[in-house]
């Protein structure tokens, strides 16, 4: 079958991008063809035509416009595929030169408007090598690029704290199923060893050492290597706006796993169908996307150090008692675009004219930002205003060359006048020559004595003069008739064609130049692109301290004390989100230490449990993000990890029951917790019969006092576990307040020492609307059950 001109340089381009959906540019559509074309139908809903190849032979198609292919190319990268746009490069003879200039998968997405703003977007590399594990990550729209070495069982914390979007791999290698439901791509091992890894990292960074970046000679360099190729021939460019690197330290900061956050709803709700909010939703009151970025990054990875965290607090407090060093800082901040973003969108020649000269305008900010840090009363502000650099330089250049507000290029003035002599004199002879058109016009409506002659302009036909049908019997000779209407009739004259050439010649150099202005600004600003990075890192921590100051004081917030005791002492906390959307929160106190550090708390349901878990973990968690805490008092022994086990999460999808579910994640806890953990625990066995659950509770809760010493609060229904409390040293007895009243019950939602022995069930199900006659039979049966059953005090296995 012989095809098309058009499909053979289709084929030639698929060819090398099999694994991609190729969208091949045809004037103002995305045309997809043969099993692309049904993939984008399906996932797309958009129709299946097809294109005739031959008399009796036509492939499939399917496209959307060039103007909305963001909105598809986003729903496809959503579903898991990678896609290779193709464009119109330069007009050939017979056919459109055409070349793929950037291929988009999940980890390498370089478009704003597909990422989310608060969001980092990374991918991820790994090259394992006996039970080690080199790692690198890249963040394309914000330049990180972090390399390190870790053991293999560490594989999860990576995916837990990056949450990359798609992950790099030697084929052939079992650590593929780590990953499941993330795009995993292969590469071909043996390319690179220690040797020519570290020349490449020397080659791209533009260093003589790795040193400087802490970077030690480890299987992470080799993880790099093959992540920079890949990247690098995915976007058909250079990464020159990666600067840097970083060396990878899980130790750094608070681990929390995928459980924690999802249970403590951290940034994502449990039941977003729900009322109530995340904890990232109440706190975030940021005003630039670098910094709402960072503020979600920390609440989910907070801080171990003390000096560290005790620096903020201060910050905190300062910006709180200074409200116009805050209002000073917050007014420059609501200014900013996003840096990093913008960065990208420069490097990756997706810009806007509009997002050079904001880019400037930000940066012509920062002197204003460094003398009122310079004013600030503590040092941290200082260190803060040395470590920004100085970007004067690039801000004028900026300033001084593009327009306020610019249009597209081709749709205005873009470039300011003064800066190119030839730009400024093109511009000169277009507006002349329109002038001159408006002239001729006026003295063609005088010879003709058409009144409502008009010269107009359109893309097809150029510039031409328009009569009206009534007057074409007063149309010259000289008049070239071009296009009929059905109201009146288009024609051209030698004179306004010779004008055309002019104008239209003019503009495309006006074009050519201010590209060229452009892409000498774009050098010089990616040339600047460490400095950039550091300035959007600062920016990000000062938005950051100022969210944590703004909510602090409209919440009543305490600074907490920080230290490295085995303590948790909190004076009437809060939950930092129930709070918000009760009427009135009863506070409770928190009091674990070396002599105290497992809680067995029992009490009915709906009394305040899980709230109170909850509440204490975010203390902690806020506290060592450097926040004020809801808190009348508190004292933070810093915790490496937080573990919860809380409710039911059973996994019918992958087969899972509640009740493994629930071993699994307790078995997670007993194999990584330490003494400096924070375990909350909130019913551990209800998914099986009463002993069977009763005695794994039992059992876990005396691993975690004798070996573990993890600090722990343990919410459970087994009464029988308050008996062990009294026998173990380190664990103590609390409850839930319940008062009776008549026949009602009514929960004070607060904790206190001591033990319950009534679940208040019956009652419960009352309330919630279980049948009268129900509730009637079912206390029949508890009375019998409470007469006849007795279970045996069980206080300890030898």
């Amino acid at each position: 079958m012989e095809l098309t001109p058009l499909l053979k340089q289709y084929h030639f381009i698929k060819e090398k991008h099999k694994e991609e959906l190729l969208l091949f540019r045809m004037g103002d559509f995305y045309e997809l063809f043969y099993e692309d074309a049904k993939i984008a139908s399906k996932v797309l809903g958009i129709t299946l035509t097809s294109k005739p190849v031959s008399k009796d032979k036509r492939v499939p198609m399917a496209g959307f416009p060039f103007k909305a292919a963001e909105t598809y190319i986003k729903e496809l990268l959503k579903k898991g595929y990678k896609v290779a746009i193709c464009e119109q490069i330069e007009e050939g003879k017979k056919l459109f030169k055409r070349e793929v200039i950037e291929v988009l998968t999940p980890g390498t997405i370089t478009i704003p408007s597909l990422l989310k703003p608060e969001e980092k977007n990374f991918i991820a590399s790994f090259y394992p090598y006996k039970n080690k594990l080199g790692t690198s990550l890249i963040e394309i729209t914000t330049g990180e690029f972090i390399v390190g070495e870790i053991e293999i069982g560490e594989i999860e914390i990576i995916r837990e704290k990056f949450n990359p979007s798609e992950i790099l791999i030697p084929k052939e290698n079992e650590i593929f199923k780590f990953f499941e439901n993330v795009p995993l791509n292969f590469y071909e091992p043996h390319i690179y060893d220690m040797e020519n890894s570290e020349k490449k990292l020397l080659r791209f960074l533009n260093v003589l050492s790795l040193d400087g970046f802490g970077i030690k000679r480890n299987l992470g360099i080799i993880a790099a290597s093959y992540l920079i190729d890949y990247v690098e021939e995915k976007k058909k460019k250079k990464l020159e706006h990666i600067k840097k690197i970083k060396p990878l330290n899980l130790k750094e900061r608070m681990i929390l796993d995928k459980l924690t956050k999802r249970n403590l709803e951290i940034v994502e709700k449990i039941h977003p169908e729900e009322k109530g909010g995340t904890l990232f939703e109440i706190i975030n009151r940021t005003k630039t996307p670098m910094g709402k970025r960072f503020l979600r990054e920390n609440l989910t990875s907070p801080l171990i150090n003390k000096e560290e965290i005790e620096e903020r607090l201060l910050a905190v407090e300062t910006l709180i008692k200074h409200p116009f060093l805050k209002k000073g800082i917050e007014e420059i901040l609501e200014e900013f675009c996003d840096l990093e973003r913008t960065l990208s969108k420069i490097v990756y020649e997706r810009y806007h004219p509009r997002d050079i000269r904001k880019l400037g305008e930000n940066l012509s900010l920062i002197p204003k930002l460094k003398k009122i840090l310079e004013e600030a009363p503590i040092d941290f502000f200082k260190k803060l205003k040395d470590e920004i650099p100085d970007t004067e330089e690039i801000s004028e250049l900026i300033l001084n060359r593009v327009n306020e507000n610019p249009p597209e290029i081709g749709e205005g003035e873009v470039i300011k006048r003064g800066v190119n002599r030839e730009l400024d004199e093109l511009r000169e002879w277009n507006l002349n020559s329109k002038e001159k058109l408006k002239e001729i016009e006026k003295r063609e409506r005088e010879r003709t004595g058409i009144p409502k002659l008009r010269i107009g302009y359109n893309s097809v036909f150029g510039y031409y003069i328009e009569v009206t049908k009534s007057y074409l019997h007063l149309v010259p000779k000289d008049y070239i008739r071009k296009q009929t209407l059905t109201n009146s009739e288009r024609f051209i004259t030698q004179e306004i064609k010779e004008i055309e050439a002019k104008i239209i010649g003019g503009e495309e150099r006006v074009k050519e130049i201010e590209k060229e202005i452009l892409k000498d600004i774009e050098k010089k600003v990616i040339e600047k692109a460490n400095e950039i990075q550091i300035i959007s890192d600062k920016i990000a921590l000062l938005d950051m301290l100022i969210s944590f100051a703004e909510v602090s004081k409209e919440y009543g917030y305490t600074k907490p004390e920080i230290t490295y005791e085995k303590e948790i002492y909190i004076k009437d906390g809060r939950h930092p989100v129930v709070e918000k959307f009760v009427e009135e929160f009863i506070p409770n106190d928190t009091e674990l230490n070396d002599e105290n550090f497992f809680w067995i708390i029992t009490g009915p349901n709906m009394s305040g449990k899980s709230t109170y878990l909850r509440q204490v973990a975010l203390t902690v968690l806020l506290a060592q993000c450097g926040c004020f805490v809801p808190a009348k008092e508190a004292r933070i022994g810093i915790v490496d990890r937080i573990f919860t086990r809380i409710g039911a999460s059973d996994d019918i999808s992958r087969g899972v029951s509640t009740f493994y579910a629930e071993m699994a994640e307790t078995a997670n806890i007993l194999n990584n917790a330490t003494e400096k953990s924070l375990i909350i625990l909130d019913e551990i066995g209800r998914g099986t019969s009463t002993y069977d659950g009763l005695a794994l509770a039992w059992s876990i809760s005396e691993e975690i006092v004798d070996k573990l010493k993890a600090r722990t609060l343990f919410a459970t229904h087994y009464h029988e576990l308050t008996n062990l409390a009294e026998n173990k040293k380190g664990m103590q007895n609390y409850t839930c307040l319940v008062k009776e009243w008549k026949d009602e019950v009514i929960f004070l939602r607060k904790i206190v020492k001591g033990k319950q022995d009534k679940s208040y069930g019956i009652y419960v199900a009352k309330i919630a609307g279980i049948p009268e006659d129900v509730i009637k039979r079912a206390k029949e049966i508890l009375k019998f059950f409470e007469s006849k059953m007795e279970i045996k005090k069980y206080i300890k296995i030898e």
